[in-house]
């Protein structure tokens, strides 16, 4: 399963749908951060900026999209899985770059452990 598919499944499963224009910005941000976990320490000078240039729109709309994405997740979503995802319970609405981080860590650690269960199935057989 590619990066971007296991971030939409993942967000769908917190409770955002791709309707909210914001939820492809987290995909996208979310795959930069994966790619270079570095890239998430300059989230407003450098992912938000890609995103933007990428979307054709301005940082300031991709910071507020990504926002209202978070905020639904926080208020309406499953709050269990948000708090699974951070490795802890969550006393308030994370911010985006911490939300984005998060989510690159966790799809980064589940893919980590599917390849080991595969390497596994292949001893087995």
């Amino acid at each position: 399963m590619t990066k971007e598919k296991s971030i939409r499944q993942l967000l769908r499963r917190l409770g955002a749908t791709g309707t909210y224009v914001g939820f492809e910005y987290v995909v996208y941000c979310t795959s930069l951060a994966i790619e270079d976990r570095t890239a998430i320490q300059y989230v407003t000078k450098g992912v938000y900026v890609d995103a933007a240039k990428r979307f054709r729109t301005s940082v300031k709309c991709v910071e507020r999209n990504i926002r209202t994405v978070i905020t639904l997740i926080w208020e309406h979503g499953d709050r269990e899985l948000l708090d699974d995802i951070a490795g802890r319970t969550l006393a308030e609405r994370p911010k985006g770059s911490a939300f984005i981080d998060m989510l690159a860590d966790y799809v980064t650690r589940q893919e980590e452990e599917e390849d080991q269960l595969e390497k596994k199935m292949d001893k087995i057989v």
